[in-house]
Parts: structure tokens; C-alpha cells; sequence
């Protein structure tokens, strides 16, 4: 073992078997130089390290090259490792360069991208602001607040309105349905007589009705009530009596004729709506 300077300066360096050692005032310390380990080099075919476990051969901004004796043939050459942080921030980055504990960027530009996670998934769970571009089929959907979702319309009320119905439903929308009758409606009373009262029957009887309502447009409806003749309303479905209205004339009168299938006598009173 060599032996070291026996009174050293401050940050005076040794070497040693090829470790280079620094004074750092009270004792020699290993510095940390660039250096390669071999445990074994032949150079010319002769051992020149070998049989040990660890030797460095150090040096500093120098390259370290070994030619075999006779052709003068490169059979090893090694450059200094240089020192360069592996941090940085901001600032742009070119080149082949591995990122070996993680990126992260707010923007990542470049020609190609290669090992890009798919975009296409099928299963799994979906965390964050993520927007399916592509639309998204799943049998179970669970979120804690949902957007845009389609409105299901329901009625929530009604009004009607000089013969249109409005339908109102619960976003405020409304719909209207038209087409209702809003004419008039009149009512009166009249009588039909058969005749016959002291024996015999007819098919048939009329009347003239004055009302100032009647109009070519309007319908009368007929019903049979009780009579002296005929205390019964059923005798009006016995005897099958039908009606129709003939000779209107507006605003003045309209003729009313009374059928009997099977033939009735006296006086039936009838009740008629007219509807304009």
C-alpha cells in the first residue's frame, strides 16, 4: 500500500491503487470520480488485471482506449461519464429521451406518438371529466350529478277555451286540441198527435214548430215524455217511434215527423234540443 503525503493541504488529492483520495482536514476521503470497473483487461493477450474484485481505472476529460501490441487494433475504448441533473422544469426537450420515473406536462407536442393508451375500452370504471366523442353504451350508469339528460314531457294541466282544449305539460310547453261544438243549444217542448183516441191506430203524425233558433244547419234531437194519452214513456219504445225534422225555414219554423213501426194512437209530448 502506498503511503499517503505525511503533511497534506486542504482538498490535496492522493492516489491510491487507483482510487483517488482528498484532504479534507482531518482525514483522507474517497472522492467520487467518473470511473469504469473492470474485473478483468488483457491487453496484447496478457492478464494486466485480473484475479481481484474490484479495480478502477479513473481519469478525467480523457478517453480511455486499448489497442492490441502488433496490428494496432482497437479492442476497448471508453469515454468519461459526465455529470447532468436528471431534473428540470419547463424549457423544451429534443431527441431521444426516456422519462424513466414519469412525465407530466400541461402540453406534449410531437410528431409521433407512439404507446398511446387506447381510446377504444370495453368494461372497467371511468373516473374524472372524460367526453365519449363517439357516444357510450353501458348497461349501468352511476354518477353522482347527471347533464343534458333528455326532458320526459308529462301534462301537468288543462284549460278550455271557445271550443279549444289546451293540454299544458311540465317544461312550460303546450298543445292544443280543436274541433269541440260550441254552437247554441236550444230546448222546447211540442206534441204529436195519432188520432184515434176513441179506437184505431196510425203510423204516422207531424207538427210545425215555431222557435226563432232553428237554422238549415241545425241539428234537433228528440226525446218521448209522459203524456195523458200515454203515462208511460215505454210505449214510445213499444210502439217504435223515430223521428226526423223536414221544411226548416231559418229563424222561423221546422216541421216535426213522428214514425210508429207498429202503429199507436193519441197524443205523444216531445222534448227537442236544437243545436246550432
Amino acid at each position: 500500500m502506498a503511503i499517503p503525503p505525511f503533511y497534506p493541504s486542504l482538498n490535496q488529492q492522493w492516489t491510491n491503487n487507483g482510487i483517488i483520495y482528498t484532504w479534507n482536514g482531518n482525514q483522507w476521503i474517497e472522492t467520487e470520480n467518473t470511473n469504469y470497473s473492470f474485473n478483468q483487461i488483457q491487453i496484447d493477450g496478457g492478464d494486466k488485471f485480473n484475479s481481484f474484485s474490484q479495480r478502477n481505472i479513473n481519469f478525467r476529460g480523457i478517453n480511455l482506449v486499448i489497442y492490441s501490441g502488433g496490428v494496432n487494433t482497437l479492442v476497448f475504448s471508453a469515454q468519461p461519464q459526465t455529470n447532468s441533473s436528471s431534473t428540470f422544469s419547463g424549457g423544451t426537450v429534443s431527441g431521444p429521451t426516456n422519462f424513466t420515473n414519469g412525465l407530466t406536462a400541461n402540453t406534449i407536442y410531437a410528431t409521433t406518438y407512439q404507446n398511446l393508451p387506447s381510446s377504444t375500452f370495453s368494461g372497467g370504471t371511468v373516473t374524472g371529466p372524460t367526453n365519449f366523442t363517439n357516444g357510450l353504451t353501458a348497461n349501468t350508469i352511476s354518477a353522482t350529478t347527471y347533464y343534458n339528460l333528455p326532458i320526459i314531457n308529462s301534462i301537468s294541466g288543462a284549460s278550455y277555451s271557445a271550443g279549444t282544449l289546451t293540454f299544458t305539460n311540465n317544461t312550460g310547453g303546450t298543445v292544443d286540441v280543436t274541433g269541440f261544438f260550441t254552437g247554441n243549444t236550444m230546448t222546447g217542448q211540442t206534441t204529436v198527435d195519432f188520432g184515434f183516441t176513441g179506437g184505431g191506430e196510425s203510423d204516422y203524425a207531424t207538427t210545425v214548430v215555431s222557435n226563432t233558433n232553428i237554422l238549415q244547419s241545425s241539428m234537433v234531437m228528440y226525446s218521448v215524455i209522459a203524456s195523458n194519452d200515454h203515462q208511460q214513456t215505454e210505449d214510445s219504445l213499444l210502439d217504435g217511434l223515430t223521428f226526423k225534422t223536414s221544411d226548416i225555414i231559418e229563424g222561423v219554423s221546422f216541421t216535426v215527423n213522428c214514425y210508429s213501426l207498429n202503429n199507436t194512437w193519441g197524443s205523444y209530448n216531445v222534448f227537442y234540443k236544437i243545436i246550432n
